[in-house]
């Protein structure tokens, strides 16, 4: 029983989580997929949803970090926060 409500509380708070949007400022780049945003003074590692981008020390993973940075940084950033295991993972 107890299972049961905790499963239907983290389905009905699940797209309040989509819901929560952030701001902020790139102030990094980790890898073709991983940024970090400057948010009220505080640092916060994103991971982008839906890319699928080499790791850095996989084959073409610095390109990779070198072509999300030339998109981003330095620019203002609007991401949705999802629900992650591993932190805050966004979409665009």
């Amino acid at each position: 029983m107890l299972a049961r409500a905790l499963l239907l509380l983290f389905v009905l708070a699940a797209p309040a989580a989509w819901a929560e949007t952030l701001h902020g400022k790139v102030v990094g780049v980790s890898d073709g997929d991983t940024l970090t945003l400057l948010i009220d003074r505080k640092q916060v590692k994103v991971r982008l949803t839906e890319i699928d981008a080499p790791e850095i020390k996989q084959a073409f993973g610095q390109r990779s970090r070198k072509s999300l940075g030339e998109l981003c940084a330095g620019h203002a950033a609007t991401v949705r926060k999802a629900i992650s295991f591993h932190g805050i993972a966004a979409s665009s």
